[in-house]
């Protein structure tokens, strides 16, 4: 969970790099990553889908492969934020929330969703996720510019 936050103060001598800079929210490349999930999976509505996001600030980095970082990537930093969607009116979306919910269903003895979906909130976990990345649906070019994570193994700590 977060710590308590303190005043932020700089003085008057203070330059751009006293500064911390802010943390990234997007798809994480390919690896092992420790993570809090801060939300839970939390309720949305996408385009008017019903879905569930779960929101994961990075703790630590576990293991990326070099190859799997983009050129010119740096991999993600501590409190770094990444998370992804599982729309709920569809058989692949209730099936990739399922998969990523029952470890964490086994680790608080519940089957029941809405005790999963709250009772996740702050869970640290290791997780291992494989990044995406969205293509054309006639040309099947892949648009760089536009990824995604996908859950591929989830346990709690």
């Amino acid at each position: 969970m977060s710590e308590e936050k303190k005043p932020y103060v700089l003085s008057d001598n203070a330059t751009l790099d006293d500064i911390d800079d802010l943390p990234e929210f997007k798809a994480w490349p390919t690896g092992a990553y420790i993570v809090t999930l801060t939300e839970g999976f939390e309720a949305k509505v996408i385009n008017e889908h019903p879905a569930r996001e779960l929101k994961m600030e990075l703790k630590e980095v576990q293991e990326i492969k070099p190859e799997d970082l983009n050129e010119g990537e740096e991999q993600p930093k501590p409190g770094d934020v990444c998370s992804t969607l599982f729309l709920l009116d569809n058989e692949t979306g209730a099936g990739f929330l399922k998969a990523a919910a029952k470890p964490l269903a086994e680790f608080l003895g519940t089957k029941s969703l809405s005790e999963i979906f709250t009772k996740t909130k702050g869970m640290v976990c290791l997780v291992m996720l494989k990044r995406e990345y969205k293509k054309d649906k006639v040309t099947k070019k892949v648009d760089m510019d536009t990824s995604y994570v996908r859950i591929k193994a989830i346990s709690p700590l």
